[in-house]
């Protein structure tokens, strides 16, 4: 017994050593963090929410986001050989990190280094010492990445999973503060809105761990969090509004697209809700066209700042992008490693680089996004997982519109601000995805920071319509009441 528990160890200890990632350390770090980070969450759960219906989905939702990023490191590391991302973070973070305790001033250097500045990109010195080690040196968006990573691995000691915990708990606070913003509208669908943004599978899965997006999301959260906050409920705090500014930028940096996704519909947003709460009806049926002009103007505008800091995401370019985007997908084969086939690949049909040719593919990527993969394109265990979830979200969306109408659906959604930010910013970010992905392994990945949006709006018009029926029967009953009454007092007289 004892030699074959010695083969047994021997042949794990073999396999985890082909591995560059996992240690023994992260046998010590892993437990003590997680029961820490549960520890000081039960405190804060218990001060911040003592009485308040959504204390019990706290803790569940974020054990959840940490389950999630151990998971996102096991299946890159064991079910991907080691491939990913995920691990060229790693790698770059730690070169950072090394440098930062060899060096103070280089790694402070390597923190805050400009790639758009070419002096700094060829920077000798940096680039023998620290560049050649970093998978993603020179990269502006992914490099940004490390920035945010550099900070949660301080205290990790160089353990993957240990940072994976760190960059989990970070996208959850942003999901929470997402999760509280529906809830203040809709205190009534709690459950809902707790399934919506906190339990959602892919959502849970992709949005945790050392990965891009869970940076994004997080921060996406945060920054819907913050408008509200501030634009909203008038909270004018100056951290809140520091928080706001860095969220946004570091969007920017990392994903311009969500952010030109985001803009305009957050703009129109903070214009409604303040023009509805406009007591006087006349000045705000006057006050509340130029509220929505304005917000329109200032939301192009802001388009057009941003446009001129990324040229590839302008205005102009932006078709341009989307068209070279998928077709590098297309050709790029470290996409297609599930199989020999490339079965994870997939294509909505060529398009001109245009806003007319764009346009043309809108309803073909919207359906992708937010309904593709279906159960029969699958070839993989993960990308069956998301199927699934994919049929489900579709079989929600089609009873809700059957009970709706397409026309009432519409009518609901226009009626209200939250509404209108959320469905359409889901709409305008999912066909932007749909149309530059051509990977479904990419595709469940990029499209995880509309999904919650859209699932709660249509639970929430699902709800707006199940109370519209229900008044129309309390007014029907009445009416029929009445009727009757008035009927028996004509006989009896």
């Amino acid at each position: 017994m004892s030699n074959l528990f010695c083969l047994g160890y021997t042949a794990v200890a073999a396999y985890v050593k082909q591995f560059s990632v996992i240690s023994w350390v992260d046998a010590i770090l892993v437990p003590f963090f997680i029961v820490t980070i549960l520890g000081i969450a039960i405190f804060f759960r218990n001060w911040r929410y003592a009485n308040n219906p959504v204390k019990k989905y706290f803790l569940p939702a974020l054990a959840l986001k940490m389950l999630g990023g151990l998971g996102v490191g096991l299946v890159y590391e064991f079910y991907y050989s080691g491939g990913g991302d995920t691990f060229g973070y790693y790698k770059t973070i730690k070169v950072m990190e090394e440098a930062f305790w060899e060096s103070p001033k280089d790694g402070f250097n390597l923190l805050t280094i400009d790639f758009s500045d070419t002096e700094n990109y060829t920077n000798y010195d940096l680039l023998k010492k620290y560049g050649s080690k970093m998978p993603f040196w020179g990269q502006i968006d992914t490099y940004s990445v490390c920035r945010v990573f550099f900070f949660f691995g301080i205290p990790t000691f160089g353990s993957y999973y240990a940072l994976s915990i760190f960059s989990s708990v970070f996208s959850f606070i942003g999901v929470w503060g997402l999760f509280r913003v529906f809830v203040s509208y809709y205190p009534m669908l709690i459950k809902q809105m707790a399934i919506a943004v906190l339990f959602i599978p892919s959502v849970v899965f992709w949005g945790s761990g050392v990965l891009k997006d869970s940076i994004t999301l997080g921060m996406l959260g945060m920054l819907v969090y913050l408008i509200y906050k501030v634009f909203i409920k008038k909270k004018l705090n100056p951290f809140y509004l520091i928080l706001l500014f860095v969220s946004g930028y570091m969007i920017y940096l990392i994903k311009p697209y969500i952010v030109i996704s985001f803009i305009p519909f957050a703009i129109f947003w903070v214009g409604l809700e303040n023009q509805s709460k406009i007591p006087n009806a006349l000045i705000r049926f006057v006050i509340g066209p130029v509220l929505i002009v304005s917000s329109l103007i200032g939301g192009y505008f802001a388009l057009i700042q941003l446009s001129e800091g990324s040229s590839r995401f302008s205005v102009d370019n932006v078709a341009q992008f989307a068209a070279a985007h998928r077709n590098d997908m297309l050709n790029n084969q470290d996409y297609y490693r599930l199989n020999e086939s490339g079965g994870s690949r997939f294509d909505i049909g060529s398009f001109e680089a245009t806003p007319t040719g764009i346009l043309v593919k809108f309803p073909i990527a919207v359906f992708t996004t937010f309904f593709r993969p279906t159960i029969f394109e699958t070839r993989s265990p993960l990308i069956f997982i998301s199927a699934i979830e994919n049929a489900y979200l579709l079989y929600l969306t089609i009873i809700i519109l059957y009970s709706t109408g397409l026309m009432g659906f519409f009518r609901h959604i226009i009626q209200k601000p939250i509404l209108i930010f959320s469905f359409f910013f889901s709409i305008a970010f999912a066909f932007s995805v749909g149309l530059a992905t051509s990977n479904f392994g990419a595709l469940v990945r990029y499209k995880i920071p509309c999904i919650p949006f859209f699932v709660a709006s249509l639970f929430i018009v699902n709800y707006l319509e199940n109370e519209r029926k229900r008044k129309i029967k309390v007014q029907n009953e009445l009416f029929r009441k009445t009727m009757q009454q008035t009927y028996q007092k004509m006989n009896t007289t």
